[in-house]
C-alpha cells in the first residue's frame, strides 16, 4: 500500500504539476470576453496617470485558417477583421514594436490560462507620433492599458 502511495505521489509530482500554457488548438472556437481598458493622454511631452476604467462585453471568435491561428478584433469599430500575429504574441509574450515615418506603437500582451475554457489576456499599447507639433502629440498620443478576460461558449 505504501508503494502504490508513493507512486502516486511521484506520479503527481512529475506530471500533474506542470504549468498549463494556452495554445492554439483550445482557442478555436467562440469566446464571450469583457474588456476593461484605461487610456492615458500625452501632455507636456510624457504620458499621464491613467483615466477612468472602461468596460464592454464582445463576443471573440478564433479559428485557424491555412494553419495560422487568426481571431476576430475585440473593438466594435473593427468587428469584421481578423488578426493573427497578435495572436501569437499573446502566446508567446513577444512585444511588438512598429515604427513608420510618422509614429512609432509598441504593444505588449500576455496570455494567461485559467482552464481549458477560460484565458485573460493583459497589455498595453502605446503610440507616439514623432516630429509633430506639441498640440498634435497631444491629441494623437496615447497609451492604452487593457484586460480581455474570456470564457468559451462554442467550440
Amino acid at each position: 500500500m505504501k508503494r502504490i502511495a508513493l507512486i502516486s505521489l511521484v506520479s503527481l509530482a512529475l506530471f500533474g504539476c506542470g504549468e498549463k500554457k494556452i495554445n492554439e488548438e483550445m482557442l478555436v472556437g467562440d469566446w464571450e470576453c469583457n474588456i476593461t481598458q484605461q487610456l492615458a493622454k500625452w501632455k507636456n511631452g510624457a504620458f499621464q496617470e491613467y483615466g477612468e476604467v472602461k468596460s464592454e462585453k464582445t463576443l471573440v471568435t478564433y479559428k485557424i485558417y491555412d494553419g495560422v491561428i487568426i481571431r476576430t478584433l475585440p473593438i466594435e469599430l473593427f468587428k469584421n477583421d481578423w488578426e493573427s500575429y497578435s495572436v501569437y504574441q499573446s502566446i508567446y509574450n513577444i512585444k511588438g514594436i512598429n515604427i513608420t515615418d510618422k509614429n512609432v506603437s509598441i504593444i505588449e500582451r500576455k496570455i494567461d490560462f485559467i482552464s481549458e475554457n477560460e484565458y485573460k489576456i493583459t497589455g498595453v499599447l502605446s503610440v507616439i507620433n514623432g516630429n509633430d507639433t506639441e498640440s498634435v502629440q497631444e491629441k494623437d498620443n496615447f497609451k492604452n492599458k487593457f484586460e480581455e478576460h474570456c470564457i468559451k461558449i462554442k467550440h
